[in-house]
């Protein structure tokens, strides 16, 4: 079977005047672990230890599921990216820190994380090409600013219908789990995988989507249902994704800022969950300046109440 890998960039939140780190934890973590061999969650010294003060990071540690990829000596633009708030007397310049002298902000936690999950991905993307993608814990992209430039992409959205196992469900469990049952976690990766090329490729928009949304559908599923059969205690969630790329015709409709999105309704897996589907938008994304083979993923949490 072949290794994937996922980055994921700590995340901080400011807050009367002090920012905070977020650990990855709860549903987000079972749910990039469910479908990734590997999470690299990296780190830079002066802004947090290797260690982590996580149990459950701690434990896929050990189990040689998490890695912590060391972003060392670097530079760093400290400027807002489109579309974040404005930080009062933030500096607008690009300035040269090194670990040893690094100024701590409200703004540098943030750039830091960027900086150091690029750095992580570039890695981990040489070492086993087209095997890595990325993830934040936000509901917009953001890239390390000096690395972004804005493309024609793709964002896609399984909303309400992918099932993971619940937030209080132990990892070992899990791991033992995706042990017995790879096949089938097999099979909806390969979906996940191919169906966007597949989908935005084909001369037949609207039949492309019947056809291959059917086969992601008995694929979901499948999945839940295996799930329910081993008694893991499950929920379903959403999985969201932008990726960059020449799309072609499919951008035709969709110059300068506009947007040309659809969605597409699927049956619920479980009782209650209600606007369940896929959602698919051509527009404009924040993608790395240097594209890298395979195109990576960026994955997000998602940003709708309802669709």
């Amino acid at each position: 079977m072949d290794k994937r890998g996922i980055v994921i960039a700590q995340r901080h939140i400011t807050a009367n005047g002090a920012t905070r780190l977020l650990q990855l934890s709860g549903l987000e973590l079972r749910k990039y672990l469910f479908f990734w061999d590997v999470i690299d969650y990296p780190y830079c010294p002066v802004l947090s230890e290797k260690t982590i003060d996580n149990l459950d990071l701690q434990f896929l540690e050990s189990a040689n599921v998490l890695q912590r990829t060391e972003l060392k000596d670097f530079n760093i633009n400290i400027t807002p990216q489109p579309g974040e708030e404005t930080i009062e007397d933030l500096p607008t310049s690009t300035v040269t820190y090194t670990p040893n002298e690094m100024v701590i902000s409200m703004r540098l936690p943030i750039e830091v994380s960027l900086k150091a999950q690029m750095n992580a991905y570039k890695i981990n993307d040489k070492l086993e090409p087209g095997h890595w993608t990325m993830a934040q814990l936000t509901t917009e992209p953001r890239l390390y600013m000096q690395e972004a430039v804005t493309r024609p992409g793709i964002e896609f959205e399984l909303y309400n219908i992918l099932p993971i196992p619940e937030h209080d469900v132990p990892l070992n469990e899990i791991l033992e789990f995706k042990e017995r049952r790879s096949d089938e976690l097999i099979e909806l990766r390969c979906y996940l995988d191919d169906i966007y090329q597949k989908i935005v490729s084909s001369a037949d928009l609207p039949r492309s989507k019947i056809t291959e949304i059917t086969k992601l559908e008995k694929s979901l599923r499948d999945l839940d249902s295996v799930l329910e059969a081993d008694g893991i205690n499950r929920t379903s969630t959403s999985l969201r994704s932008f990726i960059a790329g020449d799309f072609g015709s499919i951008f035709s409709a969709a110059t300068g800022t506009a947007v040309l999105s659809s969605f597409v309704e699927m049956t619920p897996l479980m009782h209650g969950v209600v606007n369940v589907g896929l959602y698919l938008a051509a527009k404009k994304l924040i993608s790395p300046r240097k594209q890298h083979k395979g195109h990576p993923y960026l994955y997000l949490s998602s940003a709708r109440d309802n669709i």
